[in-house]
């Protein structure tokens, strides 16, 4: 069964993604398309989120329509596809496709490099060749970005920015002369994620590894609490535009 959804454009998100020129964020989008699915399946400890593919930015107060109950499309106005992604179940374990060697790593200064109120990174952040890594809190992040309290713009939309984040602090250090600001995600082969992101809580360990730098950049990224994986992002995409 199809269902009808808009985002309200009096969200706070709006005010940063992007400043005078308001779009959904993407991964609000999988967050609206995990909900139709929980709603019509068993409560599993893993999902797995496949071939997502951003095809047109969806803006604020757009009718879209949810197609579908595991396959889904999510469609705008005058029936364009704005996204299409895969949900499943996914079987354990969940490999960490991601790490950092510690013992070579150095700690980088680094600064927002798009705006600062849609930036989740420290002030450190640790990095060896195209790996980098931080430590965050959600709890600080919820408070320190109040839209992450908008419908759908919660944990899961702070992490995956986050990882994206480190992705644009690789690729600035490699080409400090690149316009960071302005790359948007394109495409994820996968996202697994672990239980309900609503209930993520506490400090957790994010690390980004960029495969391809440039204006099409490739990266994959690990989250993880203690030992536990929370997410695991692979063949993540994001392409640099004119948004910042």
């Amino acid at each position: 069964m199809n269902s009808e959804y808009s985002f309200n454009p009096e969200m706070n998100v709006f005010d940063f993604h992007f400043p005078g020129n308001p779009v959904v964020p993407g991964v609000a989008i999988i967050d609206l398309c995990l909900t139709k699915y929980a709603s019509n399946n068993e409560p599993t400890v893993w999902v797995r989120v496949e071939n997502v593919k951003f095809r047109e930015f969806v803006l604020p107060n757009e009718k879209i329509e949810i197609e579908g109950s595991s396959s889904f499309r999510v469609i705008g106005k005058n029936k364009k596809v704005k996204c299409s992604l895969e949900i499943c179940k996914h079987k354990e374990p969940v490999r960490r496709s991601v790490v950092i060697d510690t013992k070579l790593a150095r700690y980088k200064k680094v600064k927002a490099l798009r705006n600062e109120n849609y930036w989740f990174l420290p002030g450190f952040i640790l990095v060896f060749r195209n790996v980098a890594q931080c430590n965050l809190n959600i709890e600080e992040l919820r408070e320190k970005h109040l839209f992450l309290k908008d419908p759908h713009i919660g944990s899961l939309v702070a992490l995956v920015e986050a990882a994206g984040n480190l992705a644009l602090v690789i690729q600035n250090l490699n080409d400090a002369h690149s316009i960071c600001g302005g790359y948007v995600f394109a495409q994820f082969d996968s996202i697994v994620i672990q239980g309900n992101p609503q209930d993520w809580a506490g400090n957790v360990s994010v690390v980004t590894e960029v495969n391809r730098m440039g204006k099409i950049m490739k990266w994959n990224s690990t989250v993880s609490k203690d030992d536990s994986i929370l997410l695991s992002i692979s063949g993540a995409i994001s392409l640099n535009g004119n948004f910042k």
